[in-house]
């Protein structure tokens, strides 16, 4: 084990913070949106998923949320856990899902 400080947002030892981190499971995937207004912190929220080893993708345009989710099923891809960051300003585009 390293000496060196762990690069992660979120710290370890917390009990509620470890049972709610999962390891990434091959049978399932996972799907999560966060969205919300400006400075409502979506980037920090953003930070701690990549901490807990989710694939995020920062400022999607919604009609890019289907093909991103199509590709985690294609054989072979090694994301099962997925969070895309969408702003609501771009409502008016989630008619098309």
């Amino acid at each position: 084990m390293s000496n060196e400080p762990s690069p992660l947002t979120v710290p370890t030892g917390i009990p509620a913070v470890d049972a709610a981190a999962h390891p990434p499971r091959s049978q399932f995937s996972e799907v999560l949106i966060v969205t919300g207004m400006s400075g409502a912190g979506k980037s920090k929220v953003a930070e701690v998923l990549e901490d807990l080893d989710w694939y995020v993708v920062d400022n999607l345009p919604p009609r890019m949320l289907m093909p991103l989710v199509g590709m985690m099923t294609h054989s072979g891809s090694s994301i099962y856990r997925l969070a895309a960051v969408i702003d609501v300003r771009g409502r008016q585009f989630f008619n098309d899902l």
